[in-house]
């Protein structure tokens, strides 16, 4: 393990009162909550996801989110379906971590088998009490597949203290994971993630610094002064550039970026549904169709047409996400 990888560990560790001495249990936990913390900004307990020894199904954590919210229980679906009277975006994310400084393919398709063993209607693995717990409220949302809107998505972190160089081997094993859980017919999408030291360190760095995103802003006007505004500006953006402002290392939704945000998005209903066919057949119109979006920003610095923006939020327009979808 390096310097700093060693380093931000023990700085979890601390900041969480965790007082594990085990270094691979340390690890996990610490794995776990900076990759889950990429899909669920929120914060969270790690033994809220963290699975316990033994009888594990090669899976150290497991998070169930389910419209923006980490699932604990089946009573936390009840109260969201008299909320929100459907589940319109589920996710499932689930993490291996290893202390070897390299990725071992045949390890990458024993978690991918204990992910797949996880869904099963008849699973083979021996499993503890936390994997049963997690696979009921699991059972329990396909349970209500009448109020799903959209098949759920998979995410597979495998994350080890080496350096990711897209070994053949290891491509290959996560293609075949992946298309075994496609096969299952249960997921909109699956994405496994190799996770090494730098990946990782980035990844604890968004759990602790504010969020800095690079645009490309050239079609704008600056607008007149506003009390209590350092600068604003008008105009358009491509949808690329729109997508780097509300998406992670890895293409994962930033939920944090719409926390002031009063509505959030809604959803597969008519008029989200009449946004992405507007994209699909005459996208050319559809900044004549969106309302706008409004973004503000602690700080913001600009060389030409190249804007950074960092600490900001999304607080109007995020109907507009349905890029994303």
């Amino acid at each position: 393990m390096d310097r700093i990888v060693q380093s931000y560990m023990d700085s979890f560790l601390k900041s969480q009162d965790i007082v594990e001495k085990n270094q691979s249990k340390q690890f996990e936990m610490f794995s776990s909550y900076c990759a889950i913390e990429q899909m669920y900004s929120e914060n969270f307990y790690p033994a809220d996801v963290v699975i316990g020894d033994g009888d594990d199904c090669g899976i150290d954590a497991v998070a169930i989110l389910v419209n923006g919210l980490l699932i604990t229980s089946k009573e936390e679906i009840d109260d969201l379906l008299e909320i929100n009277k459907k589940l319109s975006e589920i996710n499932f994310v689930f993490v291996q971590a290893k202390t070897s400084s390299s990725f071992d393919y045949g390890d990458m398709g024993t978690f991918g088998a204990g992910v797949k063993d996880f869904f099963s209607d008849n699973p083979q693995m021996r499993r503890n009490e936390t994997i049963i717990e997690k696979s009921k409220i699991v059972e329990y949302i396909f349970s209500k597949a009448t109020y799903i809107k959209k098949k759920p998505a998979c995410y597979l972190y495998y994350v080890t203290t080496g350096k990711w160089v897209d070994d053949q081997n290891c491509v290959g094993r996560m293609e075949i994971v992946k298309n075994d859980l496609l096969d299952l017919n249960i997921f909109e999408d699956v994405v496994y993630i190799p996770v090494g030291a730098d990946l990782l360190q980035k990844y604890y760095r968004n759990t602790i610094d504010v969020i800095e995103t690079e645009i490309e802003f050239s079609n704008k006007i600056l607008l007149p002064e506003i009390p209590g505004v350092t600068q604003s500006y008008l105009g358009y953006v491509d949808s690329e550039s729109y997508l780097k402002l509300i998406t992670g290392e890895n293409g994962e939704i930033r939920k944090s970026v719409f926390y002031d945000n009063v509505r959030d998005f809604q959803g597969d209903n008519p008029v989200n549904h009449e946004m992405s066919e507007s994209l699909k057949t005459d996208s050319q119109k559809f900044i004549l169709l969106n309302n706008g979006v409004t973004v503000i920003c602690k700080e913001l610095s600009n060389i030409g047409n190249k804007f950074k923006l960092t600490d900001y939020q999304i607080v109007n327009g995020c109907q507009t996400s349905v890029l994303y979808h």
